[in-house]
């Protein structure tokens, strides 16, 4: 089980996904839009909803986002997952982040705010030494968040499809 946590920020708080969320998170991710822009299979059922917030994605911790005026009200995830690397002196702690908003919350800072708090759990409570985002190449407003917190563009990886 995922430890439980909640940040929140000027205008959000940031929970982990618990039962009252299925519903929410399945609506929110079988939206063909923001599976386009943020890189993941639109959900076909509830079901994988439920799996998701019970087991998670894979090695994924997700946070859901949720504005402070309208506390149940799922708009948005913001997820990490976690890499341990060998390294010479100390180990080396990556997180893999991921993000993506309903369409009509974008566009406020809402994913500044949440992206910025992350970082701060993820260097402070997690011990994390780098901090990684991929961002599809046509998602515009990925690039912008990422870089007004901080980020590097580093290079561009070509797939193979």
């Amino acid at each position: 089980m995922k430890e439980q946590h909640t940040m929140t920020t000027d205008s959000l708080i940031l929970k982990r996904l618990n039962e009252n969320d299925i519903s929410d998170v399945y609506d929110l991710m079988n939206n063909q839009d923001a599976a386009e822009l943020a890189g993941f299979r639109p959900m076909r059922n509830i079901s994988e909803a439920e799996g998701r917030v019970h087991s998670g994605d894979n090695n994924w911790s997700d946070f859901g986002i949720y504005e402070k005026d309208y506390p149940n009200d799922l708009i948005g995830l913001i997820c990490y997952d976690l890499e341990e690397k060998a390294s010479l002196s100390t180990p080396v702690k990556v997180a893999n982040i991921a993000y993506f908003l309903r369409k009509e919350r974008r566009g406020k800072g809402y994913m500044t705010e949440a992206l910025r708090s992350l970082c701060h759990y993820l260097f402070t409570l997690m011990e994390c030494n780098t901090l990684r985002i991929y961002v599809y190449p046509h998602n515009d407003a990925s690039k912008r968040v990422a870089l007004k917190c901080g980020f590097k563009y580093i290079k561009t990886k070509k797939t193979v499809s």
